[in-house]
């Protein structure tokens, strides 16, 4: 198993194989229990014995001008851009630790850096061990949770933090680029309203962007596709190489 099988891919709906501290999740893989947005039990999976997937690094922003339709976002996404994303090691070298992920657009012949997380104490506009930690704690994920939920916890400390992550890209991984929708989750995850129905849209790192609570499953997309046309995106002049040598 491994980048050249396309196994150990990560994403939040993959039912693939993936490695924990060099493990495979291959094995106990069964259906399990979830709650909908909504709060309705389903049964989704299969999980395997390291879970689905790993969580996602999100970096909620304080500037939701940054990315947007029009010329009144810093990133207009209705023109082409190129989007910079940058590993950076402890030692600069390649076989550093990874300490920090770096982020930020080229459109226009401009560079526009990441906006500041500035909800989080400290700031920051890059991914750290620190800024994960920050975020973990003052989005009140250490105790804000649905009765009946089981208490979140630090799962990417737990799990080695940007060290093994660094470490697992040295063994190689491979890149998937995708469109698509979430008919279970909505995708309120990633940018909606609030993410659950017993969520108060005020509180500390609940939004996490302007969508509707109670849109984004499969017949709001269809409906969508068949007004405006259909959804694509065009994915081009893929590079890699040395920091600062690939826009």
């Amino acid at each position: 198993a491994g980048s050249e099988y396309g196994t150990g891919y990560c994403d939040a709906q993959c039912p693939h194989m993936k490695f924990i501290q060099g493990k495979a999740n291959s094995e106990d893989w069964k259906k399990h229990s979830a709650k909908t947005p909504d709060g309705k039990k389903v049964m989704v999976g299969p999980e395997g014995r390291y879970g689905i997937c790993c969580a996602e690094m999100d970096i909620l922003e304080a500037k939701q001008e940054l990315w947007g339709v029009g010329p009144d976002y810093a990133v207009d996404t209705s023109k082409p851009m190129t989007v910079v994303t940058q590993f950076i090691t402890s030692d600069n070298t390649d076989t550093g630790d990874l300490v920090e992920i770096r982020r930020f657009y080229v459109q226009d012949g401009k560079v526009i850096k990441n906006s500041k997380a500035d909800l989080l104490k400290g700031g920051g506009d890059s991914i750290t061990d620190g800024l994960c930690d920050q975020a973990f704690e003052t989005f009140n994920a250490t105790g804000k949770h649905s009765d009946g939920d089981p208490k979140p916890q630090n799962g990417f400390k737990k799990l080695g933090g940007l060290k093994s992550m660094g470490e697992a890209l040295g063994r190689g991984m491979a890149l998937a680029m995708s469109i698509w929708d979430d008919d279970f989750g909505r995708m309120l995850w990633l940018d909606g309203e609030k993410g659950k129905w017993d969520e108060d849209e005020k509180d500390v790192g609940v939004q996490r962007g302007p969508c509707p609570f109670d849109y984004g499953d499969d017949k709001d997309m269809q409906a969508y596709g068949e007004k405006h046309g259909d959804i694509e995106v065009t994915f081009s002049n893929i590079k890699y190489g040395e920091i600062g040598s690939t826009y």
